[in-house]
């Protein structure tokens, strides 16, 4: 298994299977993906397949100061879950954001993956909030 950046478009199948089901990959393409500065990363079997991935767009807080970035469209196959793949794709995304002299990492975390972001370090710095088709959040904060 290799944990590495990708492309925007090697994102696209695991966003719709595990993101987005129902949806057309393309329909899963955000316009932050051609930011030159985003970063996505992705998890490789050892047939190379994409099994996970995750990216993080130049998106500061405007409670914040400093080089922030936003983690979103973060997901595994359901497969190979529960298996470290998620770590290594957070951890590997950000070394990467730390060598750009990135200084805090936030996200918009589904209430199902918020565990899985505090046993990464990230804190929590709201409320419980609805987005809509998609559910209950909080937003998370790590500083690098």
């Amino acid at each position: 298994m290799r944990i590495q950046a990708i492309s925007p478009e090697e994102t696209l199948e695991v966003r719709a299977t595990v993101l987005r089901p129902g949806w057309a990959p393309m329909e899963c393409l955000l316009s932050e993906d051609a930011d030159p500065t985003s970063l996505h990363i992705g998890a490789i079997n050892e047939t190379g397949a994409m099994i996970g991935v995750a990216s993080f767009y130049p998106v500061p807080l405007k409670s914040h100061t400093g080089n922030g970035f936003q983690l979103r469209q973060m997901g595994v196959l359901p497969d190979y879950r529960r298996q470290g793949f998620a770590s290594g794709i957070f951890r590997e995304g950000i070394r990467l954001l730390k060598e750009q002299a990135a200084t805090y990492v936030w996200c918009n975390a589904r209430q199902v993956a918020l565990p899985f972001y505090q046993a990464e370090g990230m804190e929590f710095i709201s409320d419980v909030f609805e987005v809509p088709k998609i559910g209950p959040h909080r937003r998370m904060l790590l500083n690098l």
